[in-house]
C-alpha cells in the first residue's frame, strides 16, 4: 500500500502500520508493505509535481506488487492538512493508469466537509473505488465498486454493526440530507465560514499569536503562538479547564484541532471561542509569551 506522510488510518495491527506515527506500532509485528509519498505542501510551488514522482518511482520500483494508494483528503492527526484537487486528482490518475484501488479514507470526513463525502465536496467521485465511513454516522462501513466486492462470507464481523446502530446511522444520513446541513450554502460550510470569521477576529486581538489555520467545514486547526508540542498540550488542558474540549494535532508545528458539531449554534460557537481565547491568554501570561 502506498500512504501519505503523516498519514493515520487507525490502530488495529494492519492500520497501524499504514498509520505514519512509529509510537502507535510499538510491540507490533510488522509486514513491512507500506511505502510513502510527501502530502500536499502549501508552501511549495512545485509540491503536485513532487508528490506524483515520488508515487511514479515506487510504481516502477515494485510493478505489480502495489494494491492501491490510501488517500485522506484531509489529513487528521497529520495536522488537519487539506489540498486542492488538482492534487488529488493528478495521483488519482497514476493510479488509475497502474491499475491499483483509490481508497479514501472518510472516516473522519464523513458529513463534516460540506457533504456527506469529501471527495464530493472535491469533485473527485469519479477516481474512488474504495471508501471506509464512520464516526459521525455512528458506525462504520466500507463502500467499494463492483469490481472490487469480495466474495461473500469474506466480511465478516463481531461488532460489523447492530439493528440500533444501523438505524441511527440511517437516521442521521435522513437529516443531514432534509435539513439544510449540504451543499456551498449548507448549514455545515456555514459554520466553517463562521468559525473562520471568529478567529480572524481573536487573530486581530491577539496578534502574532494565532498562526496558520486548516480544515474544511466543521474540520478547523490553528497553530498557536510557536506551534510547539508543549504549548499546544498546555492549552489543550487550559481549554479543558475552562469548559471547551479540544485536541492537540500534527507536529512541527503542532496545531488546536476542532472536531465541531455540524448542529453548533451561532451562541455556542461564541462561547467555545470565549473559553478558548480565556485558555489561550491564561497559558500565554504564564510564559511570558504575550506583550
Amino acid at each position: 500500500m502506498i500512504v501519505f506522510e503523516g498519514a493515520f488510518a487507525g490502530r488495529t495491527l494492519a492500520m497501524a502500520e499504514l498509520t505514519d506515527r512509529p509510537g502507535y506500532r510499538e510491540g507490533l509485528p510488522l509486514r513491512g508493505n507500506v511505502l510513502h509519498i510527501p502530502f500536499f505542501d502549501p508552501n511549495d510551488p512545485n509540491s503536485i509535481e513532487r508528490s506524483v514522482a515520488a508515487l511514479e518511482v515506487h510504481l516502477k520500483r515494485h510493478p505489480g506488487r502495489v494494491a492501491g494508494m490510501l488517500f485522506e483528503l484531509v489529513q487528521g492527526e497529520g495536522g488537519f492538512n487539506t489540498a486542492p484537487r488538482e492534487f488529488f486528482s493528478a495521483l488519482m490518475e497514476c493510479c488509475r493508469s497502474a491499475k491499483i484501488a483509490v481508497w479514501v479514507d472518510e472516516v473522519q470526513t464523513f458529513a463534516r466537509t460540506g457533504e456527506l463525502f469529501a471527495y464530493r465536496t472535491l469533485d473527485l467521485e469519479e477516481y474512488i473505488d474504495v471508501a471506509t465511513v464512520g464516526k459521525a454516522l455512528q458506525g462504520s462501513a466500507v463502500l467499494f465498486r463492483k469490481a472490487y466486492k469480495p466474495r461473500p462470507g469474506l466480511i465478516a464481523g463481531t461488532f460489523a454493526g447492530s439493528t440500533v446502530g444501523l438505524a441511527v446511522g440511517a437516521r442521521i444520513i435522513e437529516r443531514l440530507e432534509s435539513d439544510g446541513y449540504l451543499g456551498a450554502e449548507g448549514r455545515i460550510a456555514v459554520l466553517g465560514r463562521r468559525f473562520e470569521r471568529r478567529l480572524d477576529a481573536l487573530r486581530k486581538r491577539l496578534p502574532d499569536k494565532i498562526g496558520e489555520c486548516s480544515g474544511m467545514g466543521a474540520m478547523q486547526a490553528f497553530v498557536p503562538f510557536d506551534g510547539s508540542e508543549e504549548i499546544v498540550t498546555a492549552i489543550v488542558h487550559a481549554a479543558f479547564e475552562e469548559g471547551l474540549m479540544v485536541f492537540g494535532t500534527g507536529s512541527s508545528p503542532s496545531k488546536i484541532r476542532m472536531l465541531l458539531p455540524v448542529n453548533t449554534t451561532d451562541e455556542e460557537l461564541e462561547a467555545g471561542f470565549a473559553m478558548l481565547e480565556k485558555a489561550i491568554r491564561r497559558i500565554g501570561e504564564e510564559r511570558e509569551l504575550l506583550t
